[in-house]
């Protein structure tokens, strides 16, 4: 990340974005072999704030907008709308530009399927 560097029009009116590919947050879903509970709630963790690094630098590049390129989370696709609200919550706090940069984000087939695994209900909380 070096807007110094960028030759693109956007770059000469002074219009910066940032793009987050795939951050995909750790969840109940990520490892099998790994039972619920206190070892679950500490790679989590980690992996968290492993993510938030780059919401530091993304908030030290104050961009004027962002785009997170989907899979906001391992098992979006598989969770129910209270445990997707609960992630969504969290993402929210580890990436917290979100918060005060107009950001679109764009789903990917963790959050709503693909072909076969297309998910109409998961596409319409998804949209909101």
């Amino acid at each position: 990340l070096a807007w110094a560097r960028c030759s693109h029009s956007m770059a000469s009116s002074g219009k910066r974005v940032v793009f987050i590919a795939d951050p995909q947050l750790t969840d109940r879903t990520s490892y099998e072999s790994l039972p619920s509970g206190p070892l679950l709630a500490i790679v989590r963790w980690i992996c968290d704030a492993y993510l938030a690094r780059a919401d530091v630098m993304v908030r030290f590049l104050s961009p004027d907008a962002g785009v997170i390129l989907g899979d906001l989370m391992d098992g979006g696709l598989r969770f129910p709308t209270q445990e997707f609200e609960a992630e969504l919550a969290r993402f929210r706090r580890v990436f917290s530009f979100l918060r005060g940069t107009p950001t679109w984000i764009v789903s990917g087939n963790h959050d709503i399927g693909l072909g076969v695994s297309f998910c109409t209900g998961c596409w319409e909380r998804f949209k909101r």
